[in-house]
């Protein structure tokens, strides 16, 4: 950002020892404020099974987190006790569907229809949806008719280091090796 880059969020993964940590509100604000960041780009990212180990010990912190300005989002949805009433009590920006069932897709027609269901019911309740693990064309095209608008995964690009990053956020992102532009109709890159 300070270098004139486009805004992208940072994701940070949050483990059930960190988020009941009392001081965990204290520990993001001080790094808010020491990196400068916006936070409406930061995104703490929860599984599911975080969730389930204890909801109520969640709660707190993560209306805490909101209340600052915080995304939240769902890792892994779908892989472990899915409960739709976390859904409707907790506040989450996103859920992340797992790779498993993207792996599913041309494959498995129940995969096929529990993404299906996923897109409907966030669309449903104002949730962002983002495909995890997306490494096909397969994959991308079925996300697409599905209206699933995020993707990420090795289709794009894999892992990298900031220097070639820095030079995607400068230059422009490519899809399957041609230039992307901002009218085209794709899923965005996360």
């Amino acid at each position: 950002q300070e270098q004139g880059l486009a805004c992208i969020p940072v994701a940070v993964n949050l483990s059930i020892k960190q988020l009941i940590d009392s001081s965990i509100i204290d520990k993001v604000i001080r790094a808010l404020e020491n990196t400068g960041l916006d936070p409406s780009w930061l995104e703490l990212e929860i599984t599911e099974s975080v969730l389930m180990q204890d909801p109520e010990l969640v709660t707190s912190p993560l209306d805490r987190l909101k209340e600052l300005g915080i995304r939240i989002s769902i890792d892994d949805f779908g892989t472990e006790y899915s409960s739709l009433h976390y859904l409707k009590q907790l506040p989450v920006d996103r859920i992340k569907i797992a790779m498993t069932f993207i792996h599913g897709i041309a494959i498995n027609r129940k995969d096929e229809a529990i993404i299906s269901a996923m897109i409907a019911l966030a669309d449903n309740l104002g949730i962002e949806i983002i495909a995890e693990g997306v490494e096909t064309t397969a994959q991308v095209e079925y996300l697409k008719k599905a209206n699933c608008t995020d993707i990420q995964g090795f289709y794009f690009y894999r892992p990298m280091p900031a220097g070639p990053v820095e030079q995607l956020l400068t230059e422009g992102f490519s899809v399957s090796g041609e230039p992307a532009r901002a009218d085209d109709d794709i899923l965005a890159v996360t």
